[in-house]
């Protein structure tokens, strides 16, 4: 048993205009529901040996 995490790159995700401002509890009940719909695409996070032997083709 674990905690699924998923990290995702913040320039892709969609952020609509609020007009009650920005808040740290809006922004997670947003990212909730957005996850629980599918709309969060994960990135992958290299190694250290994938980053160490990048470039070495």
């Amino acid at each position: 048993m674990g905690i699924k995490a998923v990290a995702a790159a913040p320039s892709r995700i969609h952020r609509p205009a609020s007009k009650t401002g920005k808040t740290d509890r809006l922004d997670s009940k947003k990212l909730a529901e957005f996850l629980a719909r599918g709309m969060l695409q994960g990135i992958v996070v290299p190694s250290r040996d994938e980053l160490l032997n990048q470039g070495r083709h």
